[in-house]
């Protein structure tokens, strides 16, 4: 038991509130932890009269400190108990995906989900568990991940500030499969009543401490947030866990402590002189020497310091990792992540600080360490530390690199070895202040201590891992709602900007209307007037737009039904005349298959085959319309560039048919870019979508899964937003669904910037529309879809137009006769 249990009533000084000390443990979380619904008894009943005593005291002095620290906070139960509740219990259910609670997407404050455990935990929480503060970040949801597999019970602590609620989510499910069990606390570790309380419900076993702001250039523009966040945050925390009679810690500390080295101390020790020079090394310093105060004056404190070098990479199997930077999470960010960022092709270079170094190649050195390495420690320094930590024993520091001095521009050729990798440039800068030449450990300590030996060696094979990760799931991360409320300066700031893009945008707009008269000439149609055309009749755009000097340069895909040489005469005609009128005009028509007997579904064709397209960089397009193996839409299919020209609307990733639903994917204008292989990539992993081309990518803006019956769709549509809808990183729009209506839609803001809806009409020109297109078999026009494929009158039309235009059908789509 810590000291802090073995104050004395005559020491707070509370004479005259000796009432406030007589509720029991259970009474005393009533006030300040709110029961769940289905919560009906108290953990494992009333604690004895000491205990009470001594659970209440502790209590008191942490609620007094934070009177001393942190004025306004609660001083004393009593008021503590007449503020309301400080947490609320929300117990979870596997699978956590089928749950309720994913429509608020970001769980309030002081919320606490808890899975797998009983309700009224908190009530009566008896340990057990793993804290990881900041669990919801980078390192923290890796670290998460690992003690989860490892067996553990694990509590995360995060705010969400730069944690991700979509991580926990990833999180929770994984623990469900684990069939382990996992809490999540939205506290601020600021909150210094909110962490006082929690501990005592909770009473970790040991505490992870990776919550705090990590970045150097950003410390030197604001220090004060990170010794607020970092080093305050740090003793809010050691106080609540003395309190609480936790007394094992391991921190996440940085190489940054070290400051600029003499190169004659390389590789670094734990015993190198620590000088740090940026407000980020500072303020992890001096949490370093609080906790190691702490340690040396309680003999039951263990603490364990892990110094990181230059962290990297994701987990292996891509459920965890670090989130783009394109996002707009904060404009810093690490080597790695810019140049993955570059490699993805969302920045045009990278840029180096400094190339006149006294190194190898000119350019700073770091020490690189992948992030799956790094929790590896972590774990082993836990098992380390429950073994050999008493009061001879009780402090511990480890320095963790891969052992490797790499340069800037070796990362760079790493990177640019990466598959499907995008070219990017190379912008050359000045040094910048702080910024050591050279600076790696051997990690000797770690290695011989520890046991440990980093798997990850290869540092092309280390971005990979984070690459992956970021294709899997670029698509669902969205930037967190701000933290901080703007003010009205800020507020009229935020306004007056909106403005100027908005008129920004405007002026593009009318720039662009006018460069696509002067390039296609005024238009002289209107979508729904637009005669069917013959085959041999010249196709809007095909001249100008699909030939291999046009820019930019527009192909067609055909995508073929599975037994397609088995089934109905006309799946085969339609291929001919598809792949014929694509060589009278001079484009190419794509398809994967070669004989024309795949197997695997349309969705499959659809999604791969166009991610095969734009991985390959060999075909010269620039965009790739889908076009279904039972439709002949030619002349339709490539007015879609006129859509972008007359409509003014600026070049973007995805052009998608505004439908009554949300989209039409089958009906949509793809670009050759990252965002659309990621993109895809992404529906064809949502493995529960019935409906692959709609349902999938409904599901990744709108957070929807398609229901057969349309009754059923339309209210999924209504209500299943994933809490969008409530959150500044949803945004509202609207698309004009037919010529009368408008449709309104909530989406994801970090998908939106590259999406554009247009009209279904413009898409669905000819008379009547795509899907109640009519066909004469005097006049054998073939715009028209194949929606009654098989029926007689199809195939009828089919041989018409194909003797009509001198065309056979090729030997291996020839069915073979039957005997006669």
């Amino acid at each position: 038991m810590s000291a802090g249990y073995q104050a004395t009533p005559q020491v707070i000084g509370l004479e005259g509130e000796e009432d406030a000390l007589v509720y029991s443990q259970e009474e005393v979380f009533d006030g300040l932890v709110e029961k769940p619904a289905s919560a009906t008894g108290h953990g494992n009943g009333r604690r004895s009269c000491l205990q009470t005593l001594c659970l209440c005291l502790g209590l008191l002095l942490g609620l007094l400190l934070g009177m001393l620290l942190a004025p306004g906070v609660v001083t004393t139960i009593q008021q503590a108990l007449d503020s309301g509740p400080l947490l609320h219990e929300v117990q979870l259910t596997c699978p956590v995906a089928g749950q309720e609670l994913l429509t608020k997407f970001w769980p309030q404050e002081g919320s606490v989900e808890i899975l797998g455990f009983t309700a009224g935990w908190l009530l009566g929480a008896e340990g057990g568990v793993v804290m990881v503060t900041g669990g919801a970040g980078y390192i923290g949801s890796h670290m998460t991940l690992k003690l989860l597999e490892a067996g553990f019970d694990v509590l995360i602590v995060d705010n969400l500030s730069r944690g991700r609620s979509p991580v926990v989510r990833v999180l929770q499910a994984e623990a469900c499969r684990l069939k382990r069990r996992m809490g999540f606390a939205n506290v601020d570790l600021g909150r210094r009543e909110m962490v006082n309380v929690l501990l005592l419900a909770t009473k970790p076993d040991f505490v992870f401490h990776f919550a705090g702001n990590a970045y150097v250039s950003e410390s030197m523009r604001e220090p004060l947030l990170y010794f607020r966040n970092v080093t305050e945050n740090t003793l809010i925390l050691m106080d609540a866990m003395e309190q609480a009679g936790s007394s094992n810690i391991i921190y996440s500390s940085s190489c940054a402590t070290y400051g600029i080295p003499d190169q004659l101390h390389l590789p670094i020790t734990e015993e190198v002189p620590q000088k740090p020079v940026s407000a980020y090394g500072k303020s992890k310093l001096m949490a370093e020497e609080m906790l190691l105060q702490w340690a040396s004056s309680q003999p039951a404190v263990c603490v364990t310091i892990l110094r990181y070098f230059n962290v990297f990479g994701a987990d292996p199997l891509g459920r965890v990792g670090e989130l783009p930077n394109v996002l707009g999470d904060h404009q810093d960010t690490r080597l790695s992540g810019a140049l993955l960022d570059a490699v993805m092709g969302f920045s045009p270079a990278v840029k180096v600080y400094g190339t006149d170094y006294p190194t190898q190649d000119g350019t700073a050195e770091r020490d690189y360490i992948h992030v799956w390495d790094l929790v590896d420690a972590h774990l082993r320094a836990l098992q380390h530390s429950s073994k050999s930590c008493g009061p001879e024993n009780q402090s511990q520091i480890f320095n963790l690199g891969l052992g490797k001095s790499v340069s800037v521009l070796a990362m760079i050729a790493a990177a640019r070895a990466l598959p499907g990798a995008k070219s990017f440039a190379v912008q050359n800068l000045p040094r910048r202040p702080g910024d050591p030449p050279r600076i790696w450990t051997a990690a000797t300590k770690a290695r011989s201590t520890l046991g440990w030996k980093p798997a990850f060696q290869d540092l092309t094979a280390s971005l990979l891992t984070s690459l992956e990760f970021r294709r899997k799931n670029l698509a669902f991360f969205a930037s967190p709602a701000s933290a901080k409320k703007p003010t009205p300066i800020a507020a009229g700031a935020a306004q007056q900007q909106q403005q100027q893009k908005q008129q920004q945008q405007q002026q593009q707009q009318q720039q662009q209307q006018q460069h696509a008269q002067q390039l296609y000439g005024a238009p002289k149609w209107h979508p729904s007037k637009i005669p069917n055309a013959s085959f041999d009749s010249d196709p809007w755009v095909v001249n100008r737009f699909s030939r291999p000097d046009a820019s930019p340069r527009m192909c067609m895909q055909c995508i073929m039904i599975p037994g397609i040489l088995t089934g109905s005469a006309y799946l085969r005609s339609t291929f001919v005349l598809q792949r014929e009128y694509a060589r009278r005009h001079g484009y190419d028509l794509y398809t994967l298959v070669s004989r024309l007997n795949e197997t695997r579904p349309p969705s499959w064709l659809k999604v791969k085959s166009t991610q095969a397209l734009i991985a390959s960089g060999i075909t010269g397009c620039d965009y790739i319309f889908w076009m279904d193996g039972d439709a002949v839409i030619m002349n339709m299919s490539f007015k879609l560039e006129s859509i972008i020209g007359y409509q003014g609307r600026p070049d973007t990733d995805l052009v998608i048919s505004g439908d009554t639903c949300l989209v039409n994917v089958a009906q949509s204008l793809w670009k050759f870019t990252p965002f659309v292989y990621q993109l895809l990539e992404d529906m064809w992993n949502m493995g529960d979508i019935a409906l692959w081309e709609t349902g999938a990518l409904n599901s990744i803006i709108g957070g929807c899964k398609p229901q057969d019956d349309g009754g059923k769709k339309k209210r999924c549509y209504d209500v299943a937003d994933r809490g969008w809808r409530d959150h500044d990183f949803g945004e509202k729009v609207v698309k004009l669904a037919n010529a009368t209506r408008l449709d309104e839609v909530i989406v994801n803001k970090s998908l939106k910037e590259h999406i554009q809806w247009v009209p279904k009409r413009l898409f669905n020109s000819y008379p009547i529309g795509l899907f109640w297109g009519y066909y004469s078999e005097k006049e054998p026009d073939f715009i028209v879809h194949l929606v009654a494929g098989g029926k007689a009158q199809l195939s009828k039309w089919q041989d018409i137009a194909m003797r009509r235009h001198n065309i056979t059908m090729p030997p291996e789509l020839t069915p073979p006769q039957k005997a006669r």
